[in-house]
C-alpha cells in the first residue's frame, strides 16, 4: 500500500491555516496577496470569490444600510 503526503514548506502565521494539514493546503492553491490600506476586498450584493487568509496587519467587516452608509461590525487579524 502507498500514500501520497504533501509537505508544505510554508510556515503559515494564520491559526486556522496552521491547524489544516498539507493535502487540504495544496487544494486551497493559496497565493500570497497585498492590499493598500482601505482596499475594499467585497462588495454589497455580489457573490464571494475568493476567501482571504490574514497573515498580517487587520481587517474590518462592516454592514452597508439602505442609504449606502457603512458601519464597522467586526475587526480580524
Amino acid at each position: 500500500m502507498s500514500a501520497t503526503v504533501y509537505v508544505s514548506a510554508t510556515v503559515y502565521k494564520n491559526l486556522l491555516l496552521q491547524s489544516l494539514d498539507a493535502e487540504v493546503i495544496k487544494r486551497l492553491s493559496l497565493e500570497p496577496v497585498t492590499f493598500e490600506l482601505e482596499h475594499q476586498i467585497e462588495f454589497p450584493g455580489e457573490s464571494i470569490r475568493y476567501l482571504y487568509f490574514v497573515e498580517e496587519g487587520m481587517a474590518s467587516l462592516t454592514t452597508t444600510f439602505e442609504n449606502s452608509a457603512q458601519v464597522e461590525v467586526g475587526m480580524f487579524g
